[in-house]
């Protein structure tokens, strides 16, 4: 009888005995032991991430965030704080954790390959992907300093014609390339008055090929129909070309367009996309609206014209006037306005109805109420503002001198810039867009 008692009284201790021990084993906490990122990071993102966690029992468990399910703990995660919760069939935990990875996700250089003169400089404009907040310092290299060099501020160089690939390196290894072509067809973008005029066929057909794809390639990287295009336009013709393409009237030489307008195509107007400078030219030049045979820029045209001592009958390299230049900017940025010419005269289109005229007053032309890109002109003339400094309005136009940027004070009240010109255009409404540009061009 004793004997079944303590049996009975050593199993009723085994049993409670167990029973406590299994309580407070499979009630011990569970404990978050740290997380494991994975390399690289995914499509939309996130980043996978694994939560290791203590678990003090042998039962299977799951884990939940977000309302998402994994039997490993495995998600994939922005930055950010979350709670975990962990079931394992006997009762459920909840567990804080924050994911906090810093990464660079891809470099963007914003342009495949870009051509740059000798000595011209072009600075590189990265857009860095990323999550968290990582180093987003790039590490530039120039594979070829002899051809092109590049600053710390991405800032690249032309050394001498040829090709190299500039790359721009982030902490983690990625990295991405822009390959810079250096071309002798083009001078650094600086300000120079004396450049040689532009005569008879100097370029062949191929060249005039390449120099257009030139000029449309800083066009679309500034913005196709949009100020910093028809700035990108301007500047190439009188700064980054090589030669000063000459004025020529088109005064005597105009056949009626339409009602209200007249056009001269070809002479003194150049009317067309890319520049004119071989006779594979022609193809773009509408026959009824010459009256000799088509000259490409820099051959001899016969003048009309005895304004400021022109010879009439006399030959003059054909180049482009006033207006024709402006229109030629305009269209080639990719903002066409029409072959319309300079002046204010009512009932006629003319490029005094682009935009709101204000008065060129020193008030105004202190103040910050126009922009670059901006018409300038006075009746009869008319012009493009492509930079300014704390000084200079540099303004590019053609005039008996030629194709060129000139600049004047607007800070000097006597200044030339306030007898030369009678009104700046603001031209917002007619451009698309800003686009991309610098006040000022290369000036060292």
């Amino acid at each position: 009888m004793k004997k079944r008692v303590l049996i009975i009284i050593l199993l009723l201790v085994t049993i409670l005995f167990t029973g406590y021990v299994t309580y407070y084993y499979f009630n011990l906490p569970i404990i978050l032991k740290g997380i494991t990122y994975a390399e690289g990071v995914n499509e939309d993102k996130t980043k996978t991430v694994t939560i290791n966690v203590d678990i003090p029992n042998i039962l299977p468990y799951s884990c939940t965030v977000n309302g998402v399910t994994s039997s490993n703990c495995k998600f994939n995660l922005n930055n950010g704080n979350y709670t975990l919760k962990i079931n394992n069939l006997i009762r459920e935990d909840e567990i804080d954790f924050n994911v906090n990875t810093n990464e660079i996700i891809g470099v963007n250089l914003n342009v495949d390959s870009f051509h740059i003169a000798v000595g011209e400089q072009f600075k590189i404009e990265p857009t860095v992907e990323y999550i968290g907040e990582p180093n987003t310092k790039l590490i530039y290299s120039s594979g070829d300093e002899n051809i092109a060099t590049v600053d710390e501020n991405g800032v690249v160089t032309g050394v001498s014609k040829g090709e190299v690939a500039i790359s721009a390196n982030a902490s983690n290894g990625v990295t991405n390339t822009v390959k810079f072509i250096v071309t002798d067809l083009l001078t650094k973008p600086v300000f120079n008055l004396d450049k040689p005029k532009l005569t008879c066929g100097v370029y062949s057909e191929e060249q005039n090929d390449e120099l257009d794809a030139l000029l449309k390639e800083r066009v679309e990287y500034a913005g196709s129909g949009t100020r910093g295009g028809t700035i990108a336009a301007a500047r190439f013709l009188t700064l980054s070309f090589p030669y000063k393409v000459t004025y020529f009237y088109e005064h005597g030489r105009l056949d009626t367009y339409y009602v209200g307008q007249r056009k001269v195509d070809g002479e003194g107007r150049y009317h067309h996309l890319g520049l004119y400078l071989h006779e594979s030219r022609f193809k773009d030049i509408n026959d009824n609206y010459v009256k000799e045979k088509k000259a490409t820029w820099g051959c001899p045209l016969t003048n009309y014209d005895d304004t400021d001592g022109w010879a009439v009958g006399a030959k003059k390299p054909n180049g482009l006037d006033c207006s024709g230049f402006v229109t030629w900017a305009l269209m080639n940025g990719g903002t066409d306005v029409g072959d319309i010419g300079a002046g204010i005269v009512e009932d006629v289109k003319d490029m005094s109805d682009l935009g709101p005229r204000h008065d060129l007053t020193y008030e105004y032309a202190n103040s910050d109420k126009y922009k670059i890109g901006d018409v300038i002109a006075r009746n009869g003339h008319t012009a493009l503002l492509v930079g300014k400094d704390d000084e200079y309005l540099y303004i590019a136009e053609s005039l008996l001198y030629g194709v060129r940027t000139v600049k004047y004070s607007y800070k000097q009240r006597g200044s030339k810039l306030y007898t030369n010109y009678e009104y700046i255009e603001d031209m917002s409404k007619v451009y698309s867009g800003e686009g991309r540009y610098t006040t000022m061009f290369q000036t060292n």
